[in-house]
């Protein structure tokens, strides 16, 4: 089977989730015998053509990690140069490959399009309006304004896959219905390798050797972007809590992006600043040593997520983990708590902290990449088999 999998940024641009999504997929694919192709923005490393752990990546001339007029037009020009005779599937990273459905609608010939949702517009418009700012509201706006125009392609997609059960209840929303109530939908939780984060004891001594944190320390820690809808400010205000009650109390925050500067202000006047670690931006590879270094994941969310990758690892290298109702699939083994109730997180963490001893693997079978891997493939082999018959 030949796969084209379409996708403006890979955790070659940065290190979010669906980047890492999408690249895991590709390699999976790769390796369960599949013929795959990934094309991509521009990004550092990556030439026009490359091939990276047995995928070919092909680059369009365009904005690294964004979408752009330049994006849309170079996609469609090069998948119709010199990508259609070889793709049975596009699969399409939310709406990352709509030029190239749109050029090929009417085709006789042409490949199955499957769209990869991570959320929807709407979804992404009441996360922005529920910051309850002028900043949010004009993000909204403008969300709305562009979302509105890319979602009605939605309907010429042959399936959606929906990433993991808050999707699900998105997509089937009022709002969302009438640009994908067309369209056969199908829900593949994002899985993860779940034995590359598995815990790791000597690891664990060593990140915390060199980070100078002792080894009867209680450690919280935050991964991902560093962005104000994933409620870092909360975050501190509830590790502050939760450390009047817990001694030797550390945070890591592993992780850039545009909140960095904010809260590094916030915390420099806090009284837990010797007691944070401000990581930055971390490479993939070191992100299951500090997994194994820590004792908990906070993940206060503000907004309507998917199916965060960063949960995922967590719970698969043992930890638990204290996120927002509607921060992950509610039927993930962590503790929710509601995003505005910053005392109820506190306790949560300090219940989630006594509880840590435990390292073995928290996550299930149904979201581990080999799971995910293998019911892509079906999909696949169905929609070709339907397409046939």
């Amino acid at each position: 089977m030949n796969i084209l999998i379409v996708t403006r940024s890979l955790p070659f641009h940065q290190t979010g989730g669906m980047e890492v999504v999408a690249w895991d997929l590709a390699r999976s694919l790769s390796l369960s015998g599949q013929n795959v192709r990934v094309l991509t923005t521009p990004a550092a490393g990556l030439s026009e053509k490359s091939v990276v752990q047995g995928v070919e990546i092909r680059t369009v001339p365009s904005r690294t990690g964004r979408y752009s007029r330049q994006w849309w037009r170079g996609s469609a020009a090069l998948y119709d140069r010199e990508l259609s005779e070889n793709t049975d599937i596009v699969l399409s990273v939310s709406v990352s490959a709509n030029a190239i459905v749109e050029l090929i609608q009417g085709r006789p010939r042409r490949p199955l399009c499957v769209m990869q949702a991570h959320g929807t517009m709407w979804g992404e418009v009441q996360s922005k309006l529920a910051q309850k700012s002028i900043k949010g509201l004009l993000s909204a706006v403008v969300t709305f304004l562009s979302g509105a125009v890319r979602d009605r392609t939605v309907s010429e997609y042959d399936a959606i896959v929906a990433i993991g059960d808050p999707v699900i209840e998105q997509i089937r929303s009022p709002l969302a219905r009438k640009y994908f109530a067309r369209v056969p939908l199908t829900l593949i939780r994002n899985g993860v390798d779940s034995a590359s984060f598995t815990f790791d004891g000597k690891a664990r001594s060593r990140f915390r050797e060199m980070h100078g944190i002792d080894e009867r320390a209680f450690v919280v820690l935050s991964l991902g972007r560093l962005h104000a809808q994933k409620g870092l400010l909360n975050a501190l205000e509830i590790v502050e809590r939760c450390s009047a009650h817990i001694s030797n109390l550390q945070w890591i925050i592993a992780g850039d992006g545009p909140l960095e500067n904010e809260l590094r202000a916030r915390i420099e006047q806090s009284p837990l600043k010797r007691q944070v670690h401000l990581l930055g931006k971390v490479a993939r590879e070191d992100v299951a040593s500090i997994l194994s270094a820590s004792d908990t994941l906070l993940f206060p969310t503000l907004r309507k997520e998917g199916l965060p990758v960063s949960i995922l690892e967590a719970l698969a290298s043992g930890l638990p983990v204290v996120t927002s109702v509607g921060g992950c699939d509610s039927s993930l083994p962590c503790q929710f708590v509601d995003k505005n109730d910053l005392e109820g997180f506190s306790k949560a963490l300090a219940t989630a902290l006594d509880n840590a001893g435990n390292r073995l693997s928290k996550l299930p079978a149904e979201y581990t990449l080999d799971y995910s891997t293998s019911r892509y493939v079906g999909l696949f082999e169905q929609l070709i088999s339907s397409n046939l018959g």
